[in-house]
């Protein structure tokens, strides 16, 4: 026996996480460059293709990491504390 370790997301037909992006921006009345991602597997392309800034953890795939604008640590080390504190930094300018 093998396990898979793969994200399976539940979405209504033709929807995937940059739908979610786009509902966000229109709730906020904002741009989708507007809105920063943070994400670490293969299903969050979408999302960072959608948005203006995103972040993939340290761990990610090397795939993932190239299609993001930054890379940050890694989930155990706090990667995800880390793009919080950049996407902070850059909302307080």
């Amino acid at each position: 026996m093998r396990m898979l370790i793969e994200p399976l997301d539940i979405t209504p037909a033709g929807e995937d996480k940059s739908t979610f992006v786009e509902a966000m921006a229109k709730h906020l009345d904002i741009s989708t460059r507007n809105i920063a991602t943070i994400g670490d597997m293969r299903n969050d392309l979408a999302m960072f293709a959608k948005s203006g800034l995103s972040f993939a953890m340290g761990n990610a795939e090397d795939n993932v990491k190239a299609q993001a604008t930054c890379v940050t640590g890694s989930n155990e080390n706090d990667g995800f504390a880390e793009a919080v504190d950049q996407i902070l930094a850059i909302d307080s300018r």
